[in-house]
């Protein structure tokens, strides 16, 4: 019968050994590493996506209601200049008077509205950073 020798592994086998299984387990991490990163990455894309449409939806929807509201305010100052000119006597008389009106409104408008609308988009960005800050943290 023959007899087996052992097999006695070397000092350099058996770093060979422990170098492959670290490489084995760096590769491992930095795949790991980057499929999180991709998962982040489309994480980021649907929830810019999401606000993106949130975003032209709220602007759409906005637009609309105020282009009906220009409309509406529109036939009413037609109204309006039309009763003005039948009270003085002069179509032209009225529509004036009219436009006269709403010189003051548009004023007292533009000065009262851009604090509001400017405290209106801080208020915004706080809380879209506010609820950005509460999803990284989960």
């Amino acid at each position: 019968m023959a007899t087996q020798k052992p097999v006695i592994l070397s000092q350099s086998n058996k770093h060979m050994s422990t170098e492959t299984t670290e490489k084995s387990n760096a590769e491992r991490l930095l795949d790991q590493a980057m499929q999180h990163l991709d998962t982040r990455w489309e994480y980021y894309s649907i929830v810019a996506a999401e606000k993106s449409a949130e975003l032209v939806s709220s602007v759409v929807r906005g637009l609309v209601v105020a282009i009906l509201a220009l409309q509406i305010l529109f036939f009413f100052s037609i109204g309006f200049a039309f009763w003005l000119g039948e009270l003085l006597g002069s179509t032209a008389g009225g529509f004036a008077l009219a436009g006269l009106v709403f010189v003051p409104l548009a004023l007292l408008a533009f000065f009262m509205l851009k604090p509001i609308v400017r405290s209106k988009i801080i208020e915004a960005f706080l809380r879209y950073d506010d609820l950005k800050d509460k999803a990284g943290r989960a």
